[in-house]
Parts: structure tokens; sequence; C-alpha cells
């Protein structure tokens, strides 16, 4: 995913199936279990368990005896629960006599049944588990005592959205500075590693301003800590190294744009005057040392501003990559390795497609647009691949024409398009061109894309889109309100399946941009950068407009065939022009939400305003 710090400043301006637990006088005869279900943050030994027919049904209160033995089954359990950061809920409860084991129970979301999600030893008294905040509204939770005998049911303990705020994670660079704007984010697929790219950063010293750098934190059940600070093997002041990240599936390999670089060759990343801007790549790899850079990566017909290295993104294996240079003038309709250096088109924008083959980055493609009009725009926008990097999804948020037929009127403006590429072995191909439905001007259609695993679904952002109801099209009541877009797939054609709008439509809100989706493709997140409510934390008042640019985020679930709305996500410390949501990315396995705070101006404790736009990242 990607910020966008250079326009953020002028958009201110204008702003079933699971048994449910049965209460009864009965005990169960086995205590066992194992499985998936959530982290440990808690003393002692545990395994997790989603076995829900061992753990459905069982006692509240205690059993007599085992016959002639003389054991009896446990009391009934006493279960408090504290959610804390980072994203965890903390249960304790007293050592129960008799009791070998204990089990957690969850019910998720207050109706779908109970589920076993931990086994707990006998000697342990408290347990952390690690949640996905933006699903746990209203869930609940038992603890059973068990023993050979049966089970003791605690009684329910219930989540309230209000409580969640506390549960929220919240990440500060180390030494954050005014105008930093920490940063865009990026996600190892089981969201154990996070990379924060801080474009604006100044150095250690504050020596290079601009020069930029990409913060790195792990996770261990629950505990994120900072684990590296990586900058340029040569800093140069103005680079903006870190304005895009992406990471690989196992959080191994880092690609870092640095858009602003100006140097003209790849054997020489020293300061050249006469390649401006023109823009770099670089890829690290983590290792027992750290993160080393292992590739400097140039376009190979490199250009004055061409902003190589906007943003950039990793296939899952790391073993392919595209980069995008959205101020690109070729204007040669190509999907081929050869390049285009006429000039003719003027920041039409370009994407090179890289895979790493014998030891060394090689540049596969370069791929233009094969319908765009004279002034198009900012194709490259954004770029999402599948997991197996063989599709490629690119926003051109700039295209002005209304169809596959170019549209050179002073009345068509940004309305937007997105090409869907593949390829076969090294050669890539336009697969689909496609639009909005009823597309108008400034919609800004393409602005933010996201590719599920596969391939077949793609979420697209409209930020600009004017409509008040998702499913009127000849509506435009609410101006820049924003739209998201759904397409599907289908025996290798893509048709739209559903338009989304964000419970509290607004205007100026823009909401859908930026859009990230989980790889299974069931899981959407969308920002609303502009949205105005000053309500912090998740599920709160939706309808409160006196935070102006405070920002929001919403997270959408496909279930029963349709796309619904599970919550609206607000930062626990909600103040006017923070932009909450300029960036964001989920996990690939749907379980962290990292949301960036582009303009935030704490200098590390929440309610601390003293250092303007250093910016932060929260985690849900």
């Amino acid at each position: 995913m990607t910020t966008d710090i250079e326009t953020a400043g002028p958009r201110l301006a204008k702003l079933g199936g699971k048994l449910p637990v049965l209460l009864l006088s009965a005990f169960l005869v086995a205590c066992g279990g194992g499985g998936d279900g959530g982290g440990d943050n808690g003393g002692g030994s545990s395994s997790s368990s989603s076995s829900s027919s061992s753990s459905s049904s069982s006692s509240s209160s205690s059993s007599t005896s085992s016959s002639g033995g003389g054991e009896t089954a446990p009391d009934q359990p006493t279960l408090t629960m504290q959610p804390q950061a980072t994203k965890t809920f903390q249960f304790s409860w007293e050592p129960v006599s008799g009791a070998s084991e204990y089990r957690l129970l969850e019910n998720p979301d207050g109706v779908s049944g109970y589920e076993q999600v931990a086994t707990i030893d006998g000697e342990t008294s408290e347990y952390g588990l690690v949640v996905f905040l933006p699903e746990r509204v209203n869930a609940s939770y038992m603890l059973q005592a068990c023993n050979s005998i049966g089970c003791a049911d605690s009684n329910p303990v219930s989540v309230e959205a209000s409580e969640l705020t506390g549960a929220i994670g919240y990440l500060k660079a180390a030494n954050p500075d005014a105008n930093d704007y920490f940063g865009s984010v990026a996600l190892s697929a089981d969201g154990s590693t996070l990379a924060i790219g801080m474009g604006n950063d100044d150095g250690v010293d504050n020596s290079r301003e601009n020069s930029g750098a990409v913060y790195v934190f792990t996770q261990s059940q629950g505990i994120w800590q900072q684990q590296d600070y990586v900058e340029a093997p040569i800093p140069l002041q103005g680079d903006f190294f870190g304005i895009d990240v992406s990471l690989s599936a196992d959080g191994n390999l880092l690609a870092v744009g640095a858009h602003r670089r100006s140097s003209a060759t790849i054997n020489d990343p020293t300061l050249d005057d006469y390649n401006l801007m023109s823009g770099a790549v670089y890829v690290f790899i983590r290792n027992s040392n750290g993160w080393e850079n292992s590739a400097y990566l140039k376009a190979s017909n490199i250009g004055q501003q061409d902003y190589f290295g906007r943003h950039v993104g990793l296939s899952a294996d790391g073993l392919t990559l595209a980069v995008t240079a959205t101020h690109e003038d070729g204007s040669i309709n190509s999907t081929g390795s050869d390049d285009g250096d006429n000039n003719e088109a003027n920041d039409l924008g370009a994407v090179y497609v890289f895979t790493y083959r014998d030891n060394t980055w090689q540049q596969k493609a370069y791929l233009k647009p094969s319908v765009y009009n004279n002034g198009d725009t900012r194709f490259g926008s954004d770029l999402s691949f599948s997991s197996d990097g063989s599709t490629l999804a690119v926003g051109m948020p700039g295209y002005r024409g209304t169809d596959t037929t170019p549209d050179d009127g002073i009345a068509a403006s940004l309305k937007g398009a997105v090409y869907v590429f593949s390829h076969s072995g090294d050669t890539w191909q336009q697969d689909a061109f496609l639009k909005a439905p009823f597309p108008d001007d400034y919609d800004s259609f393409g602005n933010s894309v996201a590719l599920s695993g596969d391939g077949n679904t793609l979420a697209i952002s409209a930020a600009g889109d004017d409509s008040g109801v998702a499913k009127d099209s000849a509506d435009n009541s609410v101006e820049d309100s924003g739209a998201a877009y759904i397409f599907r797939k289908e025996s290798g054609t893509w048709s739209q399946t559903d338009k989304l709008k964000a419970s509290n439509i607004g205007e100026d809100d823009s909401f859908g941009s930026p859009v990230s989706l989980s790889a299974d493709g069931t899981l959407l997140a969308f920002g609303a950068t502009f949205e105005a409510s000053a309500s912090e934390g998740v599920n709160a008042d939706q309808q409160d407009n006196s935070s102006l640019g405070s920002g929001a985020a919403y997270v959408f679930r496909y279930k029963d065939g349709r796309w619904q709305q599970q919550s609206y996500l607000k930062a626990p410390n909600t103040d006017s022009y923070d932009v909450f949501s300029e960036d964001l990315t989920l996990s690939a396995n749907g379980d962290v939400l990292a949301i960036t705070s582009f303009y935030e101006s704490s200098s590390g404790e929440q309610d601390d305003n003293s250092t303007d736009k250093a910016g932060a990242v929260y985690l849900y």
C-alpha cells in the first residue's frame, strides 16, 4: 500500500455452523482438543483448539464424584477480561481446585455460537488472546475448568465496542519529528512483520532532509517491537526513501521505493543533477544480521522526474516485483521489455516488472495503457499482484475517457480506469480494461486497487464518487463522498458485482481509498481519509461531523452471498486533520489491519500534540 504525500495537503484544504454452548447441569467426559486459535500472551503452557464438538456443551455446576474414585469435577470458574494493546484480550481467573486444564471458548460476534480457541494447563490463571478487533464487536467468552470427570463453565464475559479502544495498537517512530509523515505500510502474510516507510525522515541526526527511512516492527504473542531502522546504503537528501514499501509473504524480503532518487545508472547510486528525481528501488533481505541491501534497481529508460519507485509491489514468493513510474512520458503502447523513450505523453506513467532469476533481478516488462487520451496521467497510481505474481492490476485515476474509446474533450477529466495484465512465461499482456459503469468527471476510479490471492477478485476505489446511494447510478448528491467497486473474473471475463458505500456517507469523505483485500478475497478494508467524526475506537458515533479531516476506516466481510460492513474504525486519539487511513493494509490471512494516521502530531503519547504531522500507525 502507499501514502499520497504530494496530494494530501491540497485535499485537506478542500475538505453459522457453530454449536452454541448449552448451560446445562451435565458434564463432558473428555477435555481434549486441538487445532487453530488465538495467540497466547499469558503465563503457563497452552494450546489452541477449534473443536466445536468437544466444547459446545458443558456444565455450569460441579459434579459429585467419579464412580468409586472420590474425584469430583471442578467448581465453576470466575472469568474476567481486560482488553489491552496490542489487539489482546487478557483473561484471568482464580485457580479452581481439581482442574487439570482450562479451555477458553469464544463467540466472536455474540450470535455465531461458541468454539474452543485455547487449551490452557491447570497451573495457569491468566491467558492473552490476540484477536482481530474489527470482528470482535459484541464478542463473548467463557472459561471451562476441566478434569477427567468433566468441565464446569464460567459465566459469559461480553465485550462492549467501547472497550476495544484500549486494545488498539499504537506505533510511532523512535525519533518522531515534525513533518515526518510516518508512513506507508506493508505486512507479511501472517501479520507478524510490519514495514513502515517514512519518506520524509531526515536521518537519525536530522542532517539529511527527506532522505527517508523504513522502520521494521515484529510481533510475538501480541507484543510489537521495533526490529530495525533501514536506510539506503548511500542516503541522500531529498530521495524520499520509503515513499512506498512492500514485503514478501514470509516477511524476509523488503522492496523500498525512493521515487526522487537522482542517479543516472544502476552502478552509480550517487547524485546526478542530469537525472533529477528519476527514482530508484532498493531490495533488502532479512538475515541473522538484520536487513541487507541486495539490489538497487533503475528503469531501463531513465528519465528526469519519472518518479520510478513511487509504488512497489512484490509477489508472495518475492520473486516478482512491479514498480511504477507515475510521471514517465513514453507514448508507446507496449507490454514488452522494450522501453518507450519518445517522451511524447507527458506524465502518462509506466509500470516495470522485474523477476529474480539466476541470482539477479532482471527487467522483464515495460507496461503502458493500451487505451489513453492526450493529457491522461497517473498510470501506476496504485498496483496489486495476485499471490503468485501472474496477475497484476494497475490503477489510472487520471484517465479521461468514458469507455474504450479515448475522449479528448475538455469535459472528460479524471474519470479513471484500471488495467489488468497477466503473463505467460516472460510475456505480459493486457487482459482487461475496466471502467465504472457510469463514470463521472473527477471520480478518480482506480486511485487504489487490491487483488485477492487467486487474482479473481478485484477491489477498486473511486474516492471522488459523488453518489449518495450505492444502487442509484444517477445520484450525485454527495460530492466526493467516495465509493468502491468489486469486480470478479469468471471464465476469463471481468464483471462488476458490487458497489459499496460507507454506512455514514458524507461530503468530501473520500471513502474507498485506500483499499486492501485479504488473500481469500472475503475481507475488505477501506479508508475514508477526510471523514469528519470526532468519535474514537470501534463502532462509535458515526454521525458526528465535528472533527474535519480526522479520517476513518471501514471493514467489510463477504458472507451469505453479499458484502456486509462489519465495523467502523477511528483512531483512539482522533483529532482534526490527522488524515487517519491515508494508508492501510490487511495481512493476507486477515488477522491484522495496520492503518496510518498521516498527520497525527504526538511525540509519543497519544494525548500529546507537540510534534506536528509526525504521523502514527494503528493496529486493529
